[in-house]
């Protein structure tokens, strides 16, 4: 029984779309690519914005200054990509 993946807001939910999810502790919202659906879930990949045990933003600017420093923390979070498994499709939102 194929049924339909949809978001919180009831949009449909295919490989390849751009969606946000609240991250640990329910403090922001990431974004990041599908990429696997499943009957039950949904991976998506996103950047690797965590600070444990990585430097910040913050720390990047007062290596670097501020326009290469944002450049560098940029590279890193794109180089080492993460993925999150997410149960309920009702926890994620579809960007348009």
């Amino acid at each position: 029984m194929d049924t339909k993946k949809i978001d919180y807001f009831g949009r449909e939910l295919n490989i390849g779309d751009e969606v946000v999810f609240m991250s640990i502790k329910y403090r922001t919202l990431v974004r990041g690519y599908i990429v696997k659906l499943s009957d039950k879930k949904a991976t998506i990949e996103h950047p690797d914005d965590s600070s444990n045990g990585s430097r910040s933003l913050d720390a990047y600017i007062r290596l670097y200054g501020t326009r290469r420093g944002i450049e560098k923390f940029e590279e890193k979070k794109n180089k080492n990509p993460k993925t999150k498994s997410i149960q309920f499709y009702n926890q994620i939102i579809k960007v348009f």
